[in-house]
C-alpha cells in the first residue's frame, strides 16, 4: 500500500510538471501493485488517475475504458465521492470528443452522485463542464449552471484553494459570454468579458 501510495505521489507530480510520459510510468507501476494488494479501492483510484492522465493530454479515446473500469469498481464498493469523479473524468472526455450530449448525460449523473455524496469539489467542476457541455448543445440551462458554478465558487472558502477558485471563476465568466455572444447579444458579452478582466487578480 504504501508503494501504491507513493506512485500516486509521484504521478500527480509528475502531471503538474508538464511530464506525462513518466506520469503515465508512474501510474502503471502503481497499478501493477494495487493488483497484487487486498481490496480494490486502489485498482479503481490508480485506473482513475490514468483516465485524468490521459484526458489531460487530449487522448480521450484511451482515457474512456480506464475511466469505466474504474467507475464499475467505485460503484462495486459503494465509493460515491469516487464513482462522482469516474463520472466526471469520462463526461470531460466526452467533452475532448465533442460528444456532447454524452456528456451532458454523463455530467449530469456526476453532479447527482456529488451532491449525494458530499463530494463538492466535483460538485463545483461538474457544474461548470455541464454549462459547457450544454452551451454547445444550446441548451437554456447552460447559463444558470455555469451561474450557479460560478456563485458556488465565490462563496467557497474550503473546498477549493484560492488560486483554483479563481481559475475557475474566470472560466465560468468566459463560458457566459460565449453563452451571450450565441444568443446575439453582442453587449452582454462584452459586459462579461470587461467583468472578467476587472476580476483577475487574487480572491479576498
Amino acid at each position: 500500500r504504501l508503494m501504491a501510495s507513493a506512485k500516486t505521489n509521484i504521478g500527480s507530480t509528475l502531471i503538474r510538471l508538464g511530464k506525462p510520459k513518466e506520469a503515465f510510468q508512474a501510474y502503471e507501476e502503481g497499478l501493477r501493485y494495487a493488483e497484487q494488494m487486498p481490496g480494490e479501492l486502489y485498482k479503481g483510484l490508480f485506473r482513475l488517475n490514468l483516465a485524468n492522465a490521459h484526458v489531460w493530454i487530449g487522448d480521450a479515446e484511451r482515457a474512456l475504458p480506464y475511466a469505466r473500469e474504474a467507475l464499475a469498481i467505485f460503484r462495486r464498493i459503494r465509493r460515491g465521492p469516487w464513482e462522482a469523479n469516474a463520472l466526471m473524468t469520462m463526461g470531460n472526455a466526452y467533452l475532448r470528443q465533442q460528444r456532447f450530449a454524452d456528456a451532458w448525460e454523463t455530467l449530469t449523473l456526476s453532479l447527482q452522485v456529488a451532491k449525494q455524496s458530499g463530494e463538492y469539489r466535483v460538485y463545483g467542476r461538474s457544474l461548470l463542464n455541464l454549462g459547457m457541455a450544454g452551451l454547445q448543445l444550446k441548451k437554456q440551462e447552460a447559463t444558470s449552471l455555469v451561474e450557479e458554478a460560478i456563485e458556488f465558487y465565490r462563496q467557497d472558502d474550503e473546498v477549493y484553494p484560492a488560486i483554483e477558485r479563481e481559475a475557475v471563476l474566470q472560466d465560468g465568466l468566459r463560458l457566459l459570454s460565449q453563452i451571450a455572444r450565441q444568443a446575439g447579444n453582442e453587449a452582454l458579452a462584452e459586459a462579461i468579458h470587461e467583468n472578467s478582466a476587472r476580476q483577475q487578480g487574487p480572491f479576498v
